[in-house]
């Protein structure tokens, strides 16, 4: 575990971030649950040589702001739908389903990708 006030999204403070922590002894990290920021996501591959999944929060939180008020519930339920699923492949199949209902009620919102999500498997 890891602490730092300054929290920034640049990859040159996240290198040196857990650069420290490996000197420490951190070691066989498998996976990563973060925010997006770029600066992350290249270093955890880079000095951790591990994998990087979006935070659940986070990407809930990005998705509900392009919905609106009127659309914050539907939108909440159709995401969850694909949280609630019991495997990977499931998850995928209801994301899609999930992104092609949401497109025309909020462009834009990382809901509205038909990428398959890392975050919609069961943790």
């Amino acid at each position: 575990m890891g602490r730092s006030d300054l929290c920034e999204g640049a990859e040159t403070f996240w290198t040196a971030f857990l650069r420290k922590l490996a000197c420490r002894g951190l070691r066989g990290v498998k996976l990563v649950v973060s925010d997006a920021h770029e600066g992350i996501k290249v270093t955890v591959a880079k000095v951790l040589n591990a994998s990087w999944q979006r935070c659940r929060v986070h990407f809930i939180r990005n998705a509900l702001a392009h919905a609106g008020k009127s659309g914050l519930h539907v939108v909440s339920a159709f995401i969850a739908t694909a949280f609630a699923q019991g495997d990977a492949e499931a998850a995928t199949a209801q994301w899609r389903k999930v992104a092609v209902g949401s497109v025309p009620s909020c462009p834009g919102s990382p809901a509205s990708s038909t990428k398959p999500r890392p975050t919609c498997s069961p943790t």
